[in-house]
């Protein structure tokens, strides 16, 4: 048996195994052993081609992740990049898709390529060749869009220390910008910069000491799998100056000849012992006629009053100028 290469060389015989070769055409020449021929020995031969294809790489595609824009669970993805990854310089190759149920998708994908979330499976093929192939997987992932629902101000009155400092634990308005959405899905991060907000820097600890009458928080509600589907809202907290309502004392007169019961009052006498050093101009003071109007303030006297009863309870409420719901009361 002899074995000669596309130059007539002769090779080993037999041939080695494995036979390391690039594409070739090699003669097989079998010849007779008891040939009496003068001539030579009598002999058949034939061509046996080794041929070797260009092997097919699948290259990975990174997963196309993207947020959705209105709700609707679709996105148009821009596929125009797609097969040039997949190839990555690879001629004389053939590409192949097919959804998660192993249908055939177009090739090459439309562009933009609508699609819920899903994971399609690419086939790279030689195209002199099927036999030699890679496939890889492509992940299309449509994250859910959260919407920042209002949170309402939180302005508070400090406590009778008036300090000047109230603790806010943040993580108390989750339900408002939620309202709804799925806490397993989004998560809520609280910032006092806007810019940082739209960053994703400078986190707030969930419990923030705040010792201004406002400021502006900004609250980011984000996709827990895809930071970069996010929504943000902003609201105010404070903490303001309560006003204390001192005990004054009591007013009482002498009635005149007439002893009818009853008889003019100036309460601004009583201002300087309610307010007890606190500024005028800071407070406003009242004086009312039953605990549901000091409350509600409303039904506000004049300060000239004339009682209707004897003796008779009158009631005043003392309150922060700019923040009327930080009040207390006292009575006489």
């Amino acid at each position: 048996m002899l074995y000669l290469d596309g130059n007539g060389d002769p090779l080993p015989s037999p041939l080695p195994n494995p036979f390391l070769t690039s594409s070739q055409t090699i003669t097989a020449r079998v010849i007779s052993a008891t040939s009496q021929d003068p001539d030579g020995a009598c002999y058949d031969e034939t061509e046996i081609e080794f041929e070797v294809d260009a092997a097919a790489v699948a290259y990975s595609v990174a997963d196309l992740v993207e947020c959705d824009d209105n709700g609707d669970g679709l996105f148009a993805f821009d596929t125009s990049t797609i097969e040039e990854t997949l190839l990555n310089g690879q001629t004389g190759m053939r590409v192949l898709y097919f959804d998660a149920n192993g249908s055939p998708l177009p090739t090459p994908l439309p562009n933009p390529f609508t699609t819920a979330t899903q994971s399609i499976s690419v086939r790279v093929e030689n195209e002199l060749s099927t036999a030699c192939f890679d496939e890889t997987t492509i992940n299309f992932v449509v994250s859910e869009q959260p919407v920042a629902h209002t949170i309402a101000d939180d302005l508070v009155c400090d406590d009778v220390t008036n300090d000047g400092v109230h603790s806010f634990t943040l993580s108390e308005y989750d339900s408002q910008i939620l309202n709804g959405q799925s806490a397993t899905i989004f998560e809520v991060l609280y910032f006092d910069d806007d810019t940082e907000a739209q960053s994703n820097m400078g986190v707030l600890g969930d419990l923030l000491e705040v010792n201004v009458a406002a400021m502006t928080l900004y609250a980011r509600i984000q996709n827990r799998n895809n930071p970069n589907c996010f929504d943000i809202t902003s609201f105010r907290v404070g903490v303001n100056y309560l006003p204390i309502a001192h005990q004054p004392n009591n007013l009482s007169v002498c009635d005149d000849e007439s002893n009818d019961g009853t008889a003019s009052f100036d309460l601004s006498l009583l201002r300087p012992q309610i307010l007890n050093g606190q500024s005028e101009t800071t407070t406003n003071l009242t004086f009312h006629s039953s605990p549901n109007e000091v409350e509600n303030g409303t039904g506000s006297l004049g300060e000239l009053f004339t009682n209707t009863q004897n003796p008779q309870t009158i009631y005043a409420r003392l309150e922060n100028n700019l923040f009327p719901n930080c009040y207390t009361t006292t009575s006489f």
